[in-house]
């Protein structure tokens, strides 16, 4: 191999090294949660609308849709150390899940997540227990902040005969 040829080469390696860097901290800055135990029918739903199966490691990202069937359930650690079960029957989108533990220029940490039916029971992490408008909980009823660190949330849909009603 001649000096030229071996200078695109180490050039071609450089770049192919740096954009398997890039794509790797893209995915791994949309890590939301990893699955500690799952129990019957448990899934993801990502942001492109392809759906997988949950078990125990699975990694749940940011904009993802958790969806339990009727029997159900699932228990998430997110990387801000929270912990949450999610109950049999339920629809939780985690809208948006930033979290940065102070390595980068920018900090930011937020969570938004909407509860479309179903429930939950949470211990909140780091970003509950500082900035309280940082951490939000939206169902079709309400907006939901948080004051303590420990709480949970059922939300089901009104049957058609309460709708007509109003």
């Amino acid at each position: 191999m001649n000096p030229k040829s071996l200078t695109y080469f180490s050039n071609y390696l450089l770049i192919l090294f740096l954009m398997l860097c890039f794509c790797l901290s893209a995915s791994a800055a949309d890590l939301a949660a990893q699955v500690i135990l799952a129990k019957g029918q448990v899934s993801a739903v990502s942001t492109s609308g392809k759906t997988r199966s949950l078990k125990r490691r699975s990694k749940v990202y940011s904009g993802e849709v958790i969806k339990t069937g009727a029997m159900g359930s699932v228990q998430l650690r997110f990387i801000d150390k929270a912990l949450m079960t999610i109950k049999p029957g339920s629809e939780l989108s985690i809208t948006r899940y930033l979290y940065d533990d102070g390595t980068r220029a920018t900090s930011k940490k937020e969570v938004v997540m909407n509860l479309v039916t179903g429930g939950f029971r949470t211990i909140t992490g780091i970003i509950g227990k500082g900035d309280k408008s940082a951490y939000r909980v939206q169902t079709p009823a309400a907006s939901v902040g948080i004051r303590g660190t420990n709480y949970s949330l059922l939300y089901t849909s009104p049957s058609p005969r309460d709708r007509t009603r109003s």
